[in-house]
């Protein structure tokens, strides 16, 4: 990949087209973070089988990614212990509880991802949100 396709940000048309249906919940989502304070976004390009990531960041804390695929798209989260433990005593879905529980630990926490293709997993997305800003 050349330096100029990694400058190269995705435009609102060109997440369109690769979301297609699920493009819809992506929008709720940015307009839930933007309603947030001190958020910001910026796009990164780590590797060119990944493509294009969109950081979401709360001043310069990193809250979550959101990862555009073809008709659909990931929402990847880094959570730690403390956040883990809130987690596993919510309402959130307990297969998404299972999968962040049985996640690797890093010194970091622990990582999950949540493929998004219809609005099914929205509130659970956002429920994961908050817990992150408040952990």
């Amino acid at each position: 990949m050349s330096e100029k396709e990694k400058r190269i940000e995705p435009t609102e048309i060109d997440v369109e087209k690769m979301l297609g249906d699920s493009y819809a919940i992506w929008l709720q989502l940015c307009e839930h973070h933007e309603k947030l304070d001190n958020i910001s976004y910026e796009w990164k390009m780590y590797t060119k089988k990944v493509g294009w990531t969109m950081l979401i960041k709360q001043k310069k804390r990193t809250l979550y990614y959101m990862i555009p695929s073809l008709d659909k798209f990931m929402v990847s989260f880094v959570f730690g212990e403390r956040a883990v433990q809130v987690i596993s005593e919510s309402e959130i879905d307990k297969a998404l509880i299972e999968q962040l529980l049985n996640a690797r630990k890093y010194m970091e926490g622990r990582g999950l991802q949540v493929e998004v293709e219809n609005n099914h997993m929205l509130d659970d997305i956002i429920h994961l949100i908050q817990i992150k800003i408040e952990n």
